[in-house]
């Protein structure tokens, strides 16, 4: 039919007019992604420096950890400033199309922005915590650096996803890095097999994300967020099967002399600049060509899809019943990279969460909060009960974070501007505090006796913290702050956020959903207490090396942060707090008048 032969001409042949010019077209495409770019420009630099450096024979293969450290922390200072950088030009064409890139698969609004930001700033302080462990566990690989940029890379391109295909790929190259960065311990069996279990049932989850994409875009014709939300008002859960037929009527009456007209117009004149599409008649080839649309059985195509794709995203973050790499990948792995997975990829999937579940699939939002309502009170049950039988430190704090995440998806639930604020409020807490207590486990790490070439375990299992107290007293207090706020105990911000998270589940209507969490958070309170209780009070003296050497001071220093600012926000949390409404508002009221604007030719 005509509008199929248009529409193929338009999408396909656009791009090769004649007078095209891709410097002048994609000009401000190019400056929002530039901190992007340089990223990658500057992993091919290391790249390059490594290989040659690492290699010579003159100075003996010499080994570049700390060396590569350094660089990979100054490329993330300068990453940093490029994105503040680019945030003030999008707040200065805030009210143009110019927060879009690359035919909208792009996106840069308030949301991308700032969860950039955090990210790099947090990938700058776990860089910061690694290096004297890297150096220590001999990871002499110099690549091991460029892993951990090349998943920063994938999440700062997951935050500004606007499309299912992206966002695949940014996925993918997010997991692919953390893949090596869990087995990069080539001599440890246990380092081998996290990486190995995370790959094959990571691989598994990456094809469930293509399987639910092949079927949106099967159904819909496309895989932008965006045009999603548009068609999504027609086969949604409140869909009304007269007015659709009374829409699709109305466009094709009013609105068929005028494309066969434009049609002619444009096919003699070939002038983009005097061509027009109207925002609705971008629906036709939708409603026309979407065999079984008006059918109430198709909706379950899109109801496979979205179970699909959420399911693909609960795996990425580790929460129920799509947990069990996590324990495994987070003892076996070395710990430099245990921090990574538990605290960077959260906070890049969880705005992907929010964007595809609150946005793209708003109109199914009674499928989608039932189905986080499941997968949340699932992680606080799992998270709470099967920690209280661990005896190993890193298998506790992976069966705590399946719980945090149960908390997480309890907010994502409301699916309201308070909802998303107390998301990203948790989330940045949470974040805070596992950087601190991760410093410790660090620090507690065993230590490699050379004369031996064995390594003294120290901290493996909870009883060989008993005593610390009377070893080191500073850093047991720390440890039990820490301890503290996971459990939500006041005066520290970890209370506060899990306040926030149950008033706005009781706000929302959803009492059986906040009862459980309160009574998994009493439970969860049970095991954190009990570390305390091994470190304080146990006869037992831990005989370890920090007896005897003291503690380096980038873990000093991301210490003494984590623990003023888990007291600080919880007396004075007004900045933060307006910073996660800012990343909360991010729904149709930024995009849905901009979604179709690069289709628009208007003649003046």
């Amino acid at each position: 039919m005509w509008f199929n032969e248009f529409t193929f001409y338009y999408y396909f042949m656009r791009d090769i007019v004649p007078n095209a010019n891709f410097v002048s077209e994609y000009a401000n495409d190019c400056k929002l992604i530039f901190p992007e770019l340089f990223l990658v420009t500057s992993i091919l630099i290391l790249i390059i420096y490594g290989s040659l450096i690492a290699t010579l024979i003159k100075f003996n293969f010499p080994l570049i950890n700390r060396t590569m450290s350094w660089l990979t922390l100054l490329v993330l200072v300068l990453l940093l400033i490029l994105i503040i950088n680019s945030y003030c030009f999008y707040f200065i064409n805030m009210q143009s199309s110019g927060n879009f890139a690359f035919n909208n698969t792009l996106i840069f609004d308030d949301i991308a922005i700032f969860s950039k930001v955090v990210l790099v700033l947090f990938s700058m302080i776990c860089i910061l915590m690694i290096q004297n462990y890297v150096v220590k566990y001999q990871l002499n690989a110099f690549e091991y650096f460029i892993l951990l940029l090349l998943s920063v890379l994938g999440s700062i391109l997951l935050c500004s996803s606007f499309d299912l295909i992206t966002t695949y790929l940014a996925i993918e190259l997010q997991s692919l890095s953390f893949y090596v960065l869990a087995s990069f311990k080539r001599e440890s069996s246990f380092s081998t097999e996290a990486g190995l279990k995370y790959f094959i049932l990571g691989s598994f989850s990456s094809g469930l994300l293509l399987f639910g994409t092949s079927f949106i875009y099967g159904y819909f014709g496309t895989t932008n967020f965006g045009d999603i939300n548009q068609l999504s008002m027609f086969v949604g859960d409140s869909y009304n099967y007269s007015k659709i037929i009374a829409y699709v009527s109305t466009i094709v009456v009013v609105e068929l002399d005028t494309f066969y007209g434009l049609f002619d117009d444009f096919t003699k004149t070939r002038d983009l600049d005097s061509f027009y599409i109207s925002p609705s008649s971008c629906y036709i080839n939708f409603l026309v060509n979407s065999s079984g649309l008006l059918a109430k059985h198709s909706i379950m195509l899109i109801y496979l899809s979205i179970f699909f794709i959420a399911s693909a995203l609960l795996f990425k973050i580790g929460a129920a019943p799509y947990h069990m790499w996590s324990p495994d990948v987070y003892e076996g792995s070395p710990t430099s990279s245990t921090i990574f997975f538990a605290i960077m990829p959260k906070l890049a999937l969880f705005v992907v969460i929010v964007r595809v579940f609150h946005y793209s699939f708003s109109d199914f939002i009674g499928f989608t909060k039932q189905f986080l309502i499941i997968a949340a009170i699932l992680s606080v049950i799992v998270g709470s009960f099967i920690s209280l039988k661990q005896r190993k430190i890193k298998r506790l704090l992976a069966y705590s974070s399946i719980g945090h995440v149960g908390y997480l998806l309890i907010a994502a639930c409301s699916s309201n501007l308070e909802g998303n604020h107390s998301l990203f409020f948790y989330l940045f807490i949470y974040m805070i505090t596992s950087i601190g207590l991760w410093s410790v486990v660090l620090i507690n790490e065993p230590v490699k006796d050379h004369s031996s070439s064995s390594y003294q375990y120290t901290t493996k299992t909870l009883s060989d913290l008993s005593g610390l107290i009377k070893s080191n007293l500073t850093l047991s207090f720390t440890f039990s702050m820490f301890l503290f706020s996971l459990a939500g105990i006041p005066p520290l911000a970890g209370f506060y956020a899990k306040l926030l998270v149950f008033f706005i589940a009781i706000e929302s209507n959803m009492f059986v959903l906040a009862l459980i969490g309160v009574l998994s958070s009493v439970i969860s309170a049970y095991y954190y207490l009990r570390i305390i209780k091994i470190m304080c009070f146990d006869k037992k003296i831990t005989t370890h090396a920090l007896l005897d050497n003291t503690i380096d001071y980038q873990k000093a220093l991301v210490l003494g942060l984590s623990l003023f600012f888990l007291f600080f926000l919880f007396l004075e949390s007004n900045f933060i707090s307006l910073i996660c409404y800012k990343m909360g508002s991010m729904s149709p009221t930024i995009v849905s008048n901009i979604v179709f604007e690069k289709l628009v030719y208007k003649n003046n």
